[in-house]
């Protein structure tokens, strides 16, 4: 409350667990198709949290939804040019996605799809699955240079909004 929204970022940091060929980050943004619809949790727990009492459920307009996926898009290249320039492995294919395909169903997860902030990234760091991948989470050294990598992608991003 009180802050522009422009002004903040979200970002979720993850760990995946896909094929064990598959290798690399990823990055995964608000596809504007797939926040349609409103979300929200009702439930004792849920209530319990006055941020959700004062809004339970979030319906984020059409030309909301386009403008989040172009900002978060943007946020997204900068992190996988920033990871690519510390020599950490991206993955291959396609490492920016606008949605999640498991098996038939396709979707964004509900951290960034219902979430009001306009730019916002869900960071897998790497694939759990993959030996290399798993080998390198759990390195300090590999660590600090991913966050190293993260935060110059963060500054180019607010560098880039001045």
């Amino acid at each position: 409350n009180g802050t522009d929204p422009d002004e903040i970022v979200f970002v979720s940091l993850h760990a995946d667990s896909l094929h064990k060929k598959a290798r690399g980050s990823m990055v995964y943004i608000p596809g504007t198709y797939y926040c349609r619809g409103n979300g929200g949790k009702r439930g004792k727990i849920y209530d319990a949290c006055a941020e959700v009492r004062e809004g339970q459920f979030v319906e984020i307009p059409y030309k909301k939804r386009i403008r989040s996926e172009g900002l978060s898009g943007e946020f997204a290249k900068q992190i996988v040019e920033a990871l690519a320039k510390h020599k950490i492995a991206v993955h291959d294919q396609k490492p920016i996605r606008n949605h999640i395909v498991r098996g038939r169903r396709q979707y964004v997860p509900a951290v960034i799809r219902h979430n009001i902030v306009p730019t916002k990234v869900l960071v897998e760091v790497g694939n759990l699955n993959n030996y290399e991948d798993r080998r390198l989470i759990v390195d300090h050294e590999f660590r600090e240079k991913f966050a190293v990598a993260f935060v110059e992608a963060l500054k180019q991003y607010y560098d880039g909004k001045s």
